[in-house]
């Protein structure tokens, strides 16, 4: 998958993808690694909460909205595009309270309290978030259970939809169990170098959790391989089929370059010298 659809995902899409599946900044050069196309995976379930499951008492600051239970299934309420406008004083300025602008939402199940914090556009530290998802725990033995949103501060709140995610857990569990029983072997690491051994059971693109970077240099059973960006800031090189001993060396970016100019310009430095004390010679001897 590349960076640009897991950018499309919601924050669940994006942790089944990274569970599912590799991301790169690009293309992979090999026909062989299969290129997934697949905006969300078949097993997340997307939800959308009608308005009759939503009730908001008359003046009232707050809102119940009842949802399934299902105890096999990680279940997350996920609101999109969802803004605050805070209340006005007499001085047609805004009023913010709490933490960074607004206290935002208070999300009450049961017993247990999370707290959504909305920054509203007027805070200095707004960066544009506005998709917010809150797990649900099922604790009730009943079919459907009311969450309730305290909503803390005056003003307004918008939201483009209020929406359940599921995922099953049995689903997550195996992935989380592949992932550890496909890792790498033999691992050696020392200063700026690295070593490996990794088994493939089919041609696909290992993930080395070492911060990306132009410096390191990586081969394969003794080849140079190229190594792409992935997972967002961590290394991906391709993998053929069976057992592979990876290889990487790092050096730091025009380091070679660097040092060859500076040879150079001593060595000018040195001929610059050679000749003006052999000009300062002449020139005392005419004296």
């Amino acid at each position: 998958m590349t960076e640009q659809q897991y950018e499309q995902l919601n924050g669940i899409g994006k942790e089944q993808a990274m569970l599912a599946q590799i991301i790169l900044n690009q293309h992979p050069a090999d026909k062989e690694i299969q290129h997934n196309e697949q905006r969300n995976g078949p097993d997340i379930q997307t939800i959308s909460l009608p308005e009759t499951r939503i009730s908001s008492p008359k003046g009232k600051k707050y809102a119940d909205i009842t949802v399934p239970v299902e105890k096999d299934k990680e279940t997350y309420l996920y609101f999109k595009n969802l803004v605050y406008h805070g209340k006005k004083n007499g001085d047609d300025k805004f009023i913010l309270t709490g933490r960074k602008g607004t206290k935002g939402i208070l999300v009450t199940q049961n017993d247990v309290q999370q707290k959504i914090h909305i920054q509203s556009t007027f805070n200095p530290y707004y960066f544009g978030r506005k998709d917010y998802i809150v797990k649900i725990n099922h604790q009730t033995s009943k079919a459907k259970e009311k969450v309730r949103l305290n909503f803390l501060s005056p003003g307004e709140y918008e939201f483009d939809d209020i929406s359940l995610i599921t995922v099953p857990k049995k689903d997550v569990l195996a992935r989380l169990k592949e992932r550890k029983e496909n890792s790498m072997k033999q691992i050696q690491y020392e200063g700026n170098h690295f070593r490996g051994v990794y088994h493939a059971k089919k041609d696909q693109i290992l993930c080395v959790t070492i911060p990306y970077s132009k410096g390191w240099k990586a081969t394969v059973n003794g080849n140079r391989t190229k190594i792409y960006k992935a997972n967002g800031m961590f290394m991906g090189i391709i993998m053929k089929k069976g057992t592979q001993s990876v290889k990487l060396d790092y050096e730091t970016p025009g380091l070679k370059i660097g040092a060859w100019i500076s040879l150079v310009a001593w060595i000018g430095l040195g001929i610059y010298g050679l000749y003006f004390e052999k000009y300062r010679k002449k020139l005392l001897n005419q004296y």
